[in-house]
Order: C-alpha cells, then structure tokens, then sequence
C-alpha cells in the first residue's frame, strides 16, 4: 500500500517537508515496480529505483546535517547518528536486492518497516530539529 502523501508528518522547515515528500513519491515508485499489475518485475527498474531512493536520502540527511551544524543544534550528534545508521541498513537492503533480487523480501520492507520508520524519523527527530532550525533561523 502506497505512502499518502497527505498522512506524511509537516515539520517547521520548507525543504525538509519538500525532501520528505519526495522521499514518499520514491517509496511509491518502488513499491508499484514491486507489486505490477501484470507480468515479471523488472529487477533493473527495482535497482534503479532503490538506487534513487538510497541517493536522495543521502542528499536529505546532508542538507538536515548541514542546518544543524551551522546552527550549532545541540543533539547533533544524536540525529547523525540515526542518519547514519539508517543509511547503514538501507546499504543491506540494497546490497542484498542486488545479490539476490529477492521481490518478497524487499517489498515487505518498503511496505513495513521503511514507511513506519519514516514517519517516526518525522514525528520525533525531525520536528524537534526543524523546530530549532525555525528558531534559529
């Protein structure tokens, strides 16, 4: 089941909300390469697909890690280190797509832990440090 876009937390930061958003289009994208309506999946498309969503992802947590440092945002390290983290685990979703193509698996991720995990990220993390961000301007 897709990501309603609308149910995806707003935060006090534009680009955050923007990136987050794109994040929801990139999640959807994969999920329907996953699930087609008719035929084989296309593993290229797949790999390409969670290849984007990997690099944006990437982009999104260096845009927040930059706001945070210029602002001297007291639990830096904290966000980070979750950015970090996530990142780790998102490289053995897509090293093990890549090893073994394996549609189950990586859609009962994209519908499962990766969308729970995302609005989550939003509802704790990301507020509170877009909230500071506003306020520091």
């Amino acid at each position: 089941m897709p990501i309603d876009k609308s149910a995806v937390p707003l935060v006090a930061v534009e680009f955050m909300n923007s990136d987050h958003h794109e994040a929801a289009d990139l999640v959807n994208v994969l999920e329907a390469l996953l699930d087609p309506d008719e035929g084989d999946v296309d593993e290229a498309a797949v790999g390409n697909a969670l290849r984007a969503f990997l690099d944006h992802t990437r982009e999104h947590f260096a845009r927040e890690e930059e706001e945070m440092v210029r602002t001297s945002f007291p639990v830096y390290l904290v966000h980070k280190g979750e950015h970090d983290r996530v990142l780790e685990d998102m490289e053995v979703v897509y090293g093990d797509w890549t090893a073994g193509k394996d549609v189950v698996r990586l859609l009962t991720w994209v519908r499962g832990p990766l969308p729970e995990w995302l609005v989550e990220h939003i509802l704790t993390m990301d507020t509170i440090t877009a909230q500071y961000l506003a306020n520091a301007g």
